[in-house]
């Protein structure tokens, strides 16, 4: 049956509401997003008419930390004679080692990656630049890493038109108040099956017990157990290795060549910093957002015909703010650049064996050596 809304006005109301309510979700039920919006049944209609038909899906968003991992960013200088052998060794990097995404700005030979680093092991991660380096694969490197939790947000109304499905015009004119999600980043208890379950919401919150006990070759009552025990720390919220959802593209190959992404690295002065950031959160671009010590990373998801005129208004932080350091890059999302999305990333179950996490290095360089050969 067709969903009508009564009124365009109340349309964009209930949806805000929506929006913000699945944000505060983990796992997304649709009884209990009519409960908590007070929108009853009309919530799941509004959702699967204005949302997953539009290409649009929630999804959980992971506090990695509790998985034992540290958030982590890198910037990669790609040496000029390997630049077409980039689709190769992210091939080999994402199957081999603690990448899961990568961003590949236009115009340009750099690679920005997001990796997952078992707590402690920086040192590995480090190696194995050294060690790309050497190679002469890249020409330098800059690692971020996380104190705290990601936080993402969904598509904001003022930005993406979730009645038509695309993006608005001119929406830099709306003002956005976001909240910041921080969290206990203590490690938890898990194991293989509940990590095959977070990587299943990580895909669609929505998705159902049934639908993981199927997958996982258990009972409904066993996969509601490890999802509410485990996965959502039971009684102790603080234990919960997912923060919330966000609603996101899909399949970001749906939307291209209208999507782009900015990525950014920001470093404000001590003194502006709390201003700073105050003035970059209402930005309705923004997805994306990681503390590392001193500096901000952040994902802008915009219209790329808007990419100038969202680079004047960043430019326009820098003006006015004292920034050590301020840096931004273009990435246009395109169907065959499936490196191109940081958010469909990889599966990382593969690297947790018996009960640890571990990451192959000795197949990676053996990959990326190869690469290397084949690639002059």
């Amino acid at each position: 049956m067709a969903f009508h809304p009564s009124s365009d006005e109340d349309l964009d109301r209930n949806l805000q509401r929506l929006i913000i309510t699945i944000e505060d979700m983990p796992v997304l039920d649709m009884g209990e997003l009519g409960e908590r919006t007070g929108l009853g049944e009309e919530a799941s209609s509004i959702y699967r008419h204005y949302v997953a038909e539009k290409g649009l899906l929630a999804k959980s968003t992971i506090n990695f930390f509790k998985l034992g991992l540290h958030d982590t960013y890198t910037i990669l200088k790609i040496s000029p004679i390997f630049n077409k052998a980039i689709p190769a060794f992210m091939e080999a990097s994402i199957q081999n080692n603690f990448i899961i995404s990568a961003l590949r700005p236009m115009g340009q030979n750099v690679l920005i990656t997001r990796e997952l680093v078992p707590l402690g092991e920086h040192e590995k991660l480090k190696y194995a630049l050294d060690e790309l380096s050497i190679l002469g694969i890249i020409e330098g490197y800059e690692i971020f890493k996380a104190d705290q939790v990601v936080n993402r947000w969904s598509l904001n109304p003022s930005a993406f038109d979730y009645v038509k499905g695309k993006w608005r015009t001119s929406p830099l004119q709306a003002s956005v108040e976001r909240k910041f999600k921080v969290a206990d980043l203590n490690p938890v208890k898990f194991d293989a099956a509940d990590l095959k379950i977070v990587q299943m919401l990580k895909k669609s919150a929505a998705t159902k017990p049934e639908a993981i006990a199927a997958s996982l070759n258990l009972s409904v009552d066993e996969a509601e157990l490890h999802l509410k025990s485990h996965v959502l720390g039971g009684v102790d919220p603080k234990k919960s290795v997912l923060l919330g959802s966000s609603i996101d593209f899909f399949e970001p190959g749906l939307f291209a060549p209208e999507t782009s992404i900015i990525a950014g690295f920001f470093s404000p002065e001590e003194e502006v910093r709390e201003d700073f950031l105050n003035k970059l959160v209402k930005n309705p671009y923004l997805t994306f957002f990681a503390s590392c010590d001193k500096y901000f990373f952040t994902l802008f998801s915009l219209p790329t015909d808007q990419l100038y005129v969202v680079a004047d208004s960043l430019n326009s932080l820098e003006e006015n703010y004292l920034m050590a350091d301020f840096r931004f890059y273009f990435a246009p999302w395109f169907n065959n650049n499936k490196y191109g999305d940081p958010h469909n990333q990889a599966d990382i179950s593969r690297s947790f064996v018996k009960g640890k996490w571990e990451f192959n290095l000795g197949d990676f360089f053996d990959n990326v050596k190869q690469i290397a050969k084949s690639s002059i």
